[in-house]
């Protein structure tokens, strides 16, 4: 199954689960925005393809794959959009985890994670993050009038629960 905007492809409040397809694709030409507390469970493999990844301010969302996850299309110089608040959380996990994306959740909270059961691991099931990723949730300086205010710092979280944890030479992680 194909998911395609040619702009900004938007996952907003609910959960929902795809099944019965092995692969499902997320394009996005502009950015892949989450605006509400969200969830997305697919059956099989997760393709995205979107020059940024965001969130709303505190929304908590995640995307489940059983299959491989592969993030990719991360384009530094590509604007956030405007949606992107301070402190969400995204959680990103699956058997097989492939990132070459862009994520900016600017003090907020991002998850990578390799599952599988530790007493029957899969050979060739891991974690990479690619040189041309970035994970950005570096604080903000936010303007009250007269002041500027700076938020702090969020959290990265890489997790290869039964595989290896690849971070590649030039890959960002802006804490």
């Amino acid at each position: 199954i194909r998911l395609q905007a040619a702009k900004t492809l938007e996952l907003g409040d609910g959960s929902l689960a795809i099944q019965g397809y092995d692969a499902t694709l997320m394009n996005a030409g502009t950015s892949l925005v989450f605006t509400g507390d969200s969830g997305l469970k697919v059956d099989g493999e997760l393709s995205i393809d979107a020059p940024v990844i965001t969130a709303g301010q505190a929304t908590t969302s995640s995307l489940l794959a059983t299959g491989r996850l592969a993030a990719s299309g991360g384009d530094p110089a590509a604007s956030v959009p405007t949606a992107a608040g301070l402190g969400a959380r995204l959680t990103m996990s699956a058997a097989d985890i492939d990132f070459g994306g862009r994520i900016v959740l600017p003090s907020g909270t991002v998850r990578l994670v390799q599952t599988g059961d530790p007493a029957t691991p899969v050979q060739g099931n891991n974690l990479r993050v690619a040189g041309n990723a970035a994970i950005d949730v570096a604080g903000d300086t936010l303007v009250f009038g007269p002041k500027q205010v700076g938020t702090p710092g969020g959290t990265v979280s890489l997790e290869a629960e039964t595989g290896t944890l690849e971070l590649a030479a030039g890959a960002v992680l802006d804490v």
